[in-house]
């Protein structure tokens, strides 16, 4: 998908969404988390208005910060899964065990 028209420009009917400011910030595996709504929060209704972006800063070597940006990333796995159905006895049959030598 392709967001831009050249390289400064937003192609025509995307807008983008930047973070206003700081709402919480977690340390976590060596790493922050933080979370910036793309509105000021003045109540938690403001939260309802717009995007809420997450912000994860680590790093993965010494003297090197790495930065990765995220809206969405829950939810539930998408795509064709290849589960067998169960299978069921026929409503018409029994299963009988016998004792008999």
């Amino acid at each position: 998908m392709k967001f831009t028209d050249g390289y400064w420009l937003l192609r025509e009917g995307v807008t983008a969404a930047y973070p206003a400011e700081v709402l919480d910030v977690t340390e976590q595996d060596g790493a922050l988390e933080i979370h910036a709504p793309t509105r000021p929060v003045r109540s938690r209704g403001d939260l309802m208005r717009g995007p809420v972006l997450t912000l994860r800063a680590h790093t993965p070597m010494p003297d090197v910060i790495g930065l990765t940006l995220t809206h969405f990333t829950g939810g539930r796995p998408r795509g064709p899964s290849s589960r067998s159905p169960r299978r069921r006895p026929h409503r018409g049959s029994r299963t009988t065990t016998s004792t008999r030598p």
